[in-house]
């Protein structure tokens, strides 16, 4: 996480920076403190909000990506009886939780 990390605390610095150079007249507009406070929200402050969500997301989706290839892989590799075996026994297992469901 050493690099979502980098760039968000480059962007809060950023937003801190231009917050810290607006003229006076700015800072007592509403509109102005409203759009700062949702700039500063949005940067992620907090974990796993905004912008280091975003990179979060971005560096997490690729593992489970990866191990459906290597599921994909290894499925292939597997008779086709078995195959059908475990089909046959996944759709069974659905139809009695269904029917055990209803009653």
């Amino acid at each position: 996480m050493p690099r979502p990390a980098k760039i968000a605390a480059h962007y809060l610095s950023a937003v801190h920076k231009k917050c810290t150079t607006v003229s006076f007249q700015c800072t007592e507009d509403p509109d102005f403190h409203n759009s700062a406070q949702l700039a500063l929200k949005g940067g992620g402050r907090e974990n796993f909000k905004g912008l280091s969500g975003m990179f979060h997301k971005w560096f997490v989706i690729p593992g489970p990506i990866i191990a459906l290839g290597g599921f994909i892989a290894i499925i292939s590799t597997i008779n086709i009886f078995f195959l059908i075996y475990l089909a046959f026994c996944i759709v069974m297992n659905y139809l009695l939780s269904a029917a055990q469901k209803k009653i």
